[in-house]
């Protein structure tokens, strides 16, 4: 989470959004329990996004399908017609896939944030990028199966 923040800061910072919303869910790990917008409202103040920048969180939802279902709420109240959604790099295609099924009046931009563990180019070459891409299939498939979500889009 915070390399997406981080990465959501820099688009701010750019101009690219006037508004930074914050989805996830809630971690538990060694004894300590923390939501996953906590965690990215930390690492961006750090980063140096000003208090005044518009930050929502979405606290609902375990699962992209979740967040997507609460951020459509969120885009209807505000009338947005666009979102940048900032995610890591083997989640894009399922994200997208995911937020334009359930908001085709909306245009999303899917961005990957940098990360440290997975390496676009080269996935296949660690157990962390193999491990991460089979589990997206899966989930696709299931997002498939479930959600009727095609994995081509």
């Amino acid at each position: 989470y915070p390399r997406r923040a981080y990465h959501a800061v820099d688009l701010f910072e750019q101009g690219y959004a006037g508004k930074v919303i914050f989805g996830g869910g809630t971690y538990r790990d060694a004894c300590v329990t923390i939501s996953g917008p906590c965690q990215s409202h930390a690492a961006a103040f750090e980063d140096g996004l000003p208090p005044w920048a518009g930050m929502i969180s979405i606290e609902n939802g375990e699962a992209t399908y979740d967040e997507a279902l609460a951020v459509r709420e969120l885009v209807a109240d505000q009338g947005w017609k666009s979102v940048i959604l900032v995610t890591a790099p083997f989640h894009t295609r399922r994200t997208g896939l995911t937020f334009r099924a359930l908001m085709p009046d909306v245009t999303f931009l899917v961005t990957a944030a940098p990360s440290a563990k997975f390496d676009v180019a080269r996935w296949y070459a660690t157990e962390d990028g193999l491990v991460m891409v089979f589990d997206e299939f899966i989930k696709l498939g299931f997002y498939w199966l479930h959600y009727g979500i095609a994995p081509i889009g």
